[in-house]
Parts: C-alpha cells; structure tokens; sequence
C-alpha cells in the first residue's frame, strides 16, 4: 500500500483535472505532519545522562525541601519544649506555693488548738477557783454569822 493508497477518496464534486492537486496536497500535507511529529519525538527523546541529572535535581530539590521541612520542625519542637518547660516551671512554683500555704495552715491551726486548749484550762482553772472562792465564802458567811 502507497501513502496515496490510504487517502479517502475525493468527493466527486471536485473536477477530475484537480483530483491529482488534491492528492499531492494530502500527501504534502501528511509528509509535513510526520516529519514535524519526528521532530518533536527526537526533542523529547532524553538520554540516559539527562535523565540522571534531572532526576539527581529533583532529588536535591526533594532534599532540600525535607532539611526545610525537618528544620521548620525541629523549631516547633524546640518552642513547644520551651513552652512546656516555662509551664512546667509555672506548675512547680504554684505546688510550692500550695505546700507553703498547707504548711501556714497547719501552724496556724495547730496554734489555734493551743489556744483553744489553753483556754479550755484557764476557764477550767477559773471556774474551779470561783467555785473554791464560794465555798469559801460561803464557810466565812457561815462564821460570821452571829446568831440573834
């Protein structure tokens, strides 16, 4: 089968005489596509050595994008543990804090008790006096009494 074999055959509108112009045509027309579609397969065609050093560029490309990535990481790590630390520290001075006040507590309240008990003693003292100071009146009343 020739190149002018494969055409579709021309409409029979279209003189006789033009019939021949009209096939040199499509085959000029085909001959151009081709030798254009070559070219553009030998520019794409890539050697082997291209293509190691476009994939080593894209490789370094990718490199460079991860030490980003993993450096950009390793900041919000370092400022997360600073963040932690800081409120760690936070926490530990609020539990001193908390510890001391537990420990006032504790003395003051201790101190209370002593108070409460020296009271307790004092007003048991006193009462035991008054009540020794009445039967002692009582008895001198009793005394002094003159019958009449």
């Amino acid at each position: 089968m020739t190149p002018a074999d494969d055409l579709p055959p021309i409409p029979d509108w279209i003189p006789a005489h033009l019939h021949q112009n009209f096939r040199d045509y499509a085959l000029a027309a085909r001959a151009e596509r081709d030798a254009e579609i070559e070219g553009l397969k030998a520019k794409l065609e890539i050697s082997p050595e291209l293509l190691a050093a476009s994939r080593c560029v894209i490789m370094q490309s990718t490199i460079e994008k991860m030490d980003k990535e993993i450096a950009e990481q390793d900041a919000e790590i370092e400022r997360l543990r600073k963040k932690l630390s800081d409120e760690w520290e936070t926490a530990e001075k609020a539990i001193e804090r908390a510890e001391a006040a537990e420990a006032r507590v504790n003395e003051l309240r201790d101190l209370r008790q002593n108070e409460m008990k020296m009271h307790t003693d004092a007003h048991r003292e006193l009462t035991q006096e008054r009540d020794t100071l009445r039967a002692r009146v009582a008895e001198l009343e009793e005394k002094l009494m003159v019958p009449k």
